[in-house]
């Protein structure tokens, strides 16, 4: 776990991150960020050098757009 403590800070330190949670550590685990848009190539460089520079691997890097949750779509007689 400390890869993921470490991929966390090194977020959070990150101009244009706006915060870094940890996830799942007991099966591996994985580090959510909320990141500005327009700093993503520049957070993204951050946590991959200095994960790299203390661990000597590059992390996987996941980039996603948040996007509408769920909806239900109704049939043309209103039904779910």
């Amino acid at each position: 776990m400390p890869e993921l403590v470490l991929l966390a800070a090194a977020a959070w330190d990150a101009p244009g991150c706006y915060g870094a949670r940890l996830a799942g550590g007991g099966f591996g685990g994985c580090v959510t960020a909320l990141v500005d848009a327009a700093r993503l190539d520049a957070v993204r460089e951050t946590v991959e050098t200095r994960f790299e520079g203390h661990f000597g691997r590059r992390p996987e890097v996941f980039a996603c757009r948040i996007a509408d949750g769920a909806t239900v779509e109704l049939l043309d007689d209103g039904r779910p």
